[in-house]
């Protein structure tokens, strides 16, 4: 399977077929709100944000995007709150957490290697924002595979994702672990549930 660079707390996503005879796997209940994952302290929140975030679709949430300069992000959204951490690969990453609601956060991952900082990617966890075929966080793999009957299959760290196929530039975070399920689910992604729960949509390039 061709494989595509995996950042944290990101992402990425081969075909649904028919389910395996395995174990029940564990599921993790949906979020309404941003995780934050791999930081001891969440960042510090600033003053939400007044921002159209529909429709979401290839590389866009809205008035974000894909692309875009990390100065037009702030001038968009003066608030949002830079913090430095690492890829999967040890590497330096920046990520603005960018506040929508009290609660609500989409994190913004940062692109810096040709020498001006653009946004990679954005990662919603919470509940409402939904794609074209209205899907988002809250919704299940079966609702998913109805809209998207082709699904590529992978995990970052043990969170699973999916996306569609061919590829549309969004993939679905899955409430599941990848070491709970029969080992062979990349080939024969069937065997995840169709209960499990779409715990993050990322929208980046396709």
């Amino acid at each position: 399977m061709k494989s595509k660079r995996l950042y944290k707390p990101l992402l990425l996503a081969a075909c649904c077929i028919t389910p395996l005879a395995c174990p029940p796997a564990k599921e993790q209940p949906p979020v309404n709100q941003h995780e934050m994952r791999g930081y001891k302290d969440a960042p510090t929140r600033g003053s939400p944000c007044t921002l159209r975030i529909s429709p979401i679709t290839d590389g866009q949430v809205g008035v974000l995007a894909v692309g875009m300069s990390v100065d037009a992000l702030l001038r968009l959204c003066p608030s949002a709150n830079r913090v430095a951490t690492t890829d999967v690969e040890g590497a330096s990453q920046a990520l603005y957490y960018v506040p929508i609601t009290e609660l609500d956060t989409i994190v913004a991952a940062i692109d810096s290697t040709h020498g001006r900082e653009v946004i990679r990617s954005l990662s919603i966890e919470f509940l409402g924002p939904k794609d074209s075929r209205g899907i988002g966080v809250g919704n299940t793999l079966g609702q998913l595979r109805q809209r998207y009957p082709r699904l590529g299959t992978d995990d970052n760290e043990g969170r699973v994702y999916v996306w569609p196929m061919p590829d549309l530039g969004l993939s679905f975070a899955l409430g599941i672990e990848a070491g709970s399920l029969d080992g062979r689910w990349r080939t024969n992604p069937g065997a995840i549930p169709d209960s499990t729960h779409v715990i993050e949509l990322l929208v980046r390039k396709s």
